[in-house]
């Protein structure tokens, strides 16, 4: 897979997902090391990958779960659509977003992104669409940091060029 820039270590959707995810903290225009157009270049080289590896399973259970995959898992969108809230602080828990902070203001914003409340956690969170639930116990915020891992997206004001309304 070397035709591509930015994942071309990549073998399976589950690596290329988790450097995309790693790729987006860096690249993203509202972080000192990212511009938009290296993003608009990591999302089009991600969508083109997807399909690679998805198309040339390397195993069987890579094949099984390209099956199941999608290429719009939602993740980035949500991402995107959630990153310039203020007061809110955004987290990612293995393939999981987690959002806590000021969410009251702002809960029909984070509902129309696709997130959902856990109220046990008193935080937002949004999931992989090819997520399956199985019965477990219900796991604290430091289990699953422990477990998944957690990553801060910082974030940045909203500069007029991001928002239309400001323009105006």
């Amino acid at each position: 897979m070397n035709k591509f820039k930015f994942f071309s270590s990549c073998k399976t959707i589950q690596e290329l997902k988790t450097t995309f995810r790693e790729l987006v903290k860096l690249h993203h225009p509202d972080k000192s090391t990212g511009d938009l157009e290296t993003m608009k270049s990591l999302n089009l080289e991600y969508e083109k990958a997807f399909e690679y590896i998805k198309t040339h399973p390397i195993n069987e259970s890579e094949k099984k779960f390209s099956y199941y995959a999608n290429v719009n898992d939602g993740f980035r969108e949500t991402l995107e659509k959630i990153i310039f809230i203020p007061e809110i602080f955004i987290e990612i828990c293995g393939s999981w977003l987690w959002v806590n902070g000021e969410t009251k203001p702002v809960k029909h914003l984070l509902k129309e992104a696709g997130l959902w409340y856990a109220a046990n956690k008193k935080a937002w969170y949004f999931k992989p669409s090819d997520y399956k639930a199985k019965k477990h116990k219900a796991f604290s915020m430091e289990d699953i940091r422990g477990k998944y891992g957690s990553e801060t997206v910082e974030k940045k004001e909203r500069t007029k060029v991001d928002n239309p309304q400001a323009a105006k």
